[in-house]
C-alpha cells in the first residue's frame, strides 16, 4: 500500500511538473493584466486615439480629453501615422501645477497645442522596434526630441520586462525617462503609450 502511494505522488509531481513546462514547450508568453502590461504585444483597438482618449474621459484621462477639446486638436488626434504619448490625470494635474495654471480651461489654447504636440511623435514608434540602444525623434511641436529606448537593465520582475522609456533631450545631451506604463496600444491611425511620469526637461 505505501509503495502504491508513493507511486501515485510520484506520478503527479511528474504531471505537475510537465503542467507548469507547458508554456515554454507550446511557444506560448506570461501575459499581465491591461494595467500593468508593457510589452511588445499589440492591443488593437477599432477606434482613433481620440475616440480612445473620449473612451476613457470618465476614468483616468478626463484632464487630457478636456485638453484636446480646449485646444481644438481633435482632428490633430485622429491623424494617421502618430504616435502619441498619453498623460493620465496625476501627471496632468502636475502639470498644471508646475505652469500654475488652475485647470485646463485657465490655459491658454496656443499653450496646450504646444505642449501636446510635444507628446506626439510623426511616425510610428512601437516598443517591439525600440532596442536598449537609444534613438532620439524630433517631436510635432518642432522644438523638443524624445529620446526613447528599452529598459537596459536585467527584468528584477514582470513590470520591467520589454519596458519602454522616453524622455525629453536637454540641451546638454541628458534625458530624464520616464516608464511607460501602458504600451503599444493600436488605435486605428496609430500607436499610443499611457504614461503615469510626465516627460521633463531641465
Amino acid at each position: 500500500m505505501r509503495g502504491f502511494m508513493k507511486c501515485v505522488v510520484y506520478l503527479l509531481a511528474v504531471w505537475m511538473v510537465a503542467g507548469l513546462s507547458s508554456c515554454c514547450l507550446f511557444g506560448l508568453d506570461y501575459q499581465f493584466d491591461y494595467e500593468n502590461e508593457s510589452s511588445p504585444v499589440t492591443k488593437e483597438m477599432d477606434m482613433t486615439c481620440y475616440e480612445f482618449v473620449r473612451s476613457r474621459s470618465n476614468l483616468d484621462l478626463v484632464l487630457m480629453y478636456e485638453a484636446i477639446n480646449r485646444a481644438e486638436m481633435q482632428e490633430f488626434y485622429e491623424t494617421d501615422n502618430m504616435t502619441y504619448f498619453l498623460l493620465d490625470d496625476e501627471e496632468f494635474a502636475s502639470w498644471l501645477t508646475t505652469k500654475k495654471y488652475a485647470s485646463v480651461a485657465s490655459v491658454p489654447k496656443s499653450v496646450l497645442q504646444t505642449m501636446l504636440k510635444g507628446y506626439t511623435l510623426p511616425g510610428l514608434y512601437h516598443s517591439a522596434d525600440l532596442t536598449t540602444t537609444p534613438i532620439d525623434v524630433l517631436t510635432c511641436n518642432g522644438v523638443l526630441s524624445v529620446r526613447l529606448r528599452l529598459y537596459p537593465n536585467p527584468p528584477t520582475s514582470s513590470q520591467d520586462l520589454n519596458a519602454m522609456q522616453a524622455g525629453y533631450v536637454n540641451s546638454d545631451g541628458t534625458v530624464n525617462y520616464s516608464k511607460c506604463h501602458t504600451t503599444n496600444l493600436r488605435p486605428r491611425n496609430g500607436i499610443a503609450h499611457l504614461l503615469h511620469t510626465r516627460f521633463l526637461a531641465l
